[in-house]
């Protein structure tokens, strides 16, 4: 629990820094591995005022990204994984597998229609051929990278296929990679 904690004190240690002034802070795919009543208190008590936090965390094992704000964080995710990697973190024969949502709908930012990719969903077609038929106004893209190592063919490989369905959808994209 006290690993838990420290770790939800880095990411928002983090947010502040690097988000001074900004109005949406993009976190990375599962920088937050759990989202309990008590993660969710400690980072809405964070979240500076007038600031939304879009956080990449696991939800009943899912991939998902939640909205943070000061005070009043939601409970529920805005979307959840799509996609996964079969065999990698999609294992059907196992109970502790994450599962994936099969279809990522657009949600509502700041009044801004965003659809997100994350992690494989970059990579896979049907998953663009779903935002291109919902017509976001931003992609978010967000991954973790730090099983990569040294070796930055396969995050650079998702990048790639997510700038090139982006300048498809003539959309702009906001990244977030935990390395």
């Amino acid at each position: 629990m006290l690993a838990s904690i420290q770790n939800n004190q880095a990411v928002i240690s983090a947010g502040i820094e690097q988000g001074l002034g900004a109005r949406v802070v993009v976190f990375p795919e599962a920088i937050v591995p759990n989202w309990y009543d008590g993660t969710r208190a400690q980072l809405s008590a964070a979240v500076p005022l007038g600031q939304i936090w879009l956080l990449g965390v696991q939800v009943e094992k899912r991939d998902a990204i939640v909205l943070a704000k000061a005070s009043n964080s939601k409970m529920d995710p805005l979307v959840a994984a799509a996609g996964l990697l079969l065999g990698g973190d999609w294992q059907p024969w196992s109970s502790r597998s994450l599962r994936p949502a099969w279809w990522q709908p657009v949600f509502d930012v700041d009044g801004r229609r965003v659809w997100a990719a994350v992690c494989v969903e970059q990579v896979l077609p049907w998953t663009w051929l779903e935002a291109m038929a919902q017509r976001p106004d931003v992609i978010l893209a967000q991954t973790n990278a730090w099983w990569a190592g040294q070796d930055r063919e396969a995050p650079e490989i998702q990048e790639a296929s997510t700038n090139a369905w982006a300048r498809l959808m003539s959309e702009p994209v906001l990244s977030a990679v935990n390395w």
